[in-house]
C-alpha cells in the first residue's frame, strides 16, 4: 500500500479525529485531537485493512516556549501493510492524556518515562510513577525551563 492509499484509508476510518495529515520523509504524520487518543489508536489497531498493532515508540517534545504545548508522538507499525506511521497530539502543561497502555502494554513504560521527564500525566495508567528519577525530585529534566 502506498502513502496515498494509506492516507485515504486512515482519513476514512478516523474521520473527525484528525486535525492534520502530512507526509515527511516518506512517513505519514497524523495529528489528532487530544481527547481522541485512545479511540484513534484503537481504530488503527483493530481495522482489518490497516492493522497497526505494534507500538514501536512513544515520546514527547517540549514546545512550551514556542507553542505553549507538549507534543506526544506514537510511532505505530503494521506488518500487514508494511507501513510505519506517526500519530501526534498536543497536550497543555496541566493536561492529562489518556493512557494507551491497555491497548499497547509496552506503552506503560513509555508513558512512565514521559511523566518522569516532562511531568505529563496519563489518566487510566496502571502505575504512573517515576521510572528514572527519584520519587522526591520536583523537577522534570527534559522540560526546557
Amino acid at each position: 500500500m502506498n502513502n496515498i492509499d494509506c492516507r485515504k484509508l486512515i482519513e476514512s476510518v478516523l474521520e473527525n479525529e484528525i486535525s492534520k495529515i502530512e507526509i515527511l520523509n516518506d512517513y505519514l504524520y497524523i495529528t489528532i485531537y487530544p481527547n481522541t487518543v485512545l479511540r484513534s489508536l484503537s481504530i488503527l489497531n483493530s481495522n482489518m485493512q490497516l492493522s497497526f498493532q505494534t507500538l514501536i515508540d512513544c515520546f514527547a517534545v517540549d514546545y512550551l516556549k514556542q507553542r505553549g504545548v507538549f507534543t506526544i508522538f506514537y510511532q505505530l507499525h503494521s506488518y500487514k501493510i508494511d507501513k510505519t506511521i506517526f500519530i501526534k497530539t498536543d497536550a497543555l502543561e496541566d493536561d492529562n492524556v489518556q493512557s494507551v497502555s491497555m491497548l499497547f502494554p509496552n506503552a506503560n513504560w513509555y508513558e512512565r518515562e514521559i511523566f518522569d521527564m516532562f511531568g505529563i500525566k496519563f489518566f487510566d495508567h496502571p502505575d504512573l510513577r517515576r521510572i528514572l528519577n527519584h520519587h522526591t525530585d520536583k523537577h522534570f529534566l527534559l522540560r526546557k525551563e
